[in-house]
């Protein structure tokens, strides 16, 4: 068995989507180890997305961090067999237009071009947040479990 990190981003919450993500979980055999309802502190995002400061540059990092801090998220850490792979299926793409229907970020995120949000410096509202890879899931798990 295998654990990731997922997080039902502050957009997803607004929306009223909590409920149709963890179905979505649910029907894809994951057990939810780990739920709650909270707000991620700035302080902790900036840490938590340092990885992306040198990839997308410091003045859209502080607006991803400010994104994901603005009001309550879901925090899951989910288990099953190959959980991040499914799970990253199960997510879609980062870039919600490119995500298929199926996925969460292909049916439930707004339309948006990844590569507009960067040019407005804007975040990309696609609903959840999940782990790339196996030891970024470890790392993520750990930090939020620290945080919580």
């Amino acid at each position: 068995m295998e654990q990731t990190l997922c997080i039902i981003k502050p957009d997803g919450v607004k929306r009223k989507l909590v409920g149709e993500v963890i179905k979505r979980i649910e029907k894809k055999g994951f057990s939810i180890q780990y739920l709650k309802c909270t707000r991620l502190p700035k302080k902790f995002m900036k840490v938590f997305y340092g990885h992306l400061k040198k990839k997308v540059g410091m003045k859209l990092y502080n607006i991803i961090v400010n994104y994901i801090a603005e009001g309550p998220v879901v925090v899951m850490i989910l288990e099953r067999k190959n959980a991040v792979k499914t799970m990253r299926a199960l997510a879609g793409p980062t870039d919600p237009s490119k995500a298929k229907k199926g996925t969460i970020r292909g049916d439930l995120a707004k339309s948006v071009v990844l590569e507009d949000c960067v040019r407005r410096m804007q975040p990309v509202r696609n609903v959840v947040h999940c782990c790339g890879s196996v030891p970024e899931s470890k790392e993520e798990i750990k930090m939020v479990k620290a945080l919580l």
